[in-house]
């Protein structure tokens, strides 16, 4: 079992996408309380209006929005042994190559790691959901490091 917290203002429509699309990988996805004491979990997703002077996070694997990379804290202040970014920019590890009423290309654009350990090449993928793009994205960003790619 896959400890997958998630930090942030996330709507239920998105843990119910992410619950759906998990099921069956052995992912127990839960939302991230920030003042509990410090947890180790697997993963972090981290969504963009999240306050990251908090806490500290402590995860093998991180995956933050591209607007927060820009404060540093959380990256110098992180266990992650891989710090996965998400956003519109072809600078993100995961972004959107094209939407079209809920059929996401999402291009993954530099290998990670999965939480078992494996390796996952960088490629394209598709994604069917009705969700915003930062929320496609971050939906994405679990199902690939969870190993379960749509093809």
């Amino acid at each position: 079992m896959w400890r997958v917290a998630v930090a942030g203002k996330v709507t239920d429509g998105f843990m119910e996408a992410a619950r759906k699309r998990l099921l069956e990988t052995g992912v127990l996805l839960e939302r991230y309380d920030p003042y509990l004491p410090e947890q180790d979990y697997d993963a972090i997703l981290v969504f963009p209006d999240t306050d990251l002077s908090l806490s500290k996070y402590c995860c093998r694997i991180l995956i933050i929005p591209d607007e927060l990379i820009s404060d540093g804290a959380i990256i110098n202040d992180t266990s992650a042994q891989c710090v996965i970014s998400y956003g519109l920019s072809p600078k993100n590890t995961v972004t959107l190559s094209s939407t079209n009423d809920g059929k996401n290309v999402v291009a993954l654009q530099r290998d990670i790691m999965s939480l078992d350990g494996s390796l996952i090449l960088r490629q394209e993928f598709t994604l069917d959901c009705d969700l915003q793009h930062y929320e496609t994205m971050a939906l994405a960003s679990l199902i690939a490091i969870s190993g379960v790619l749509e093809q």
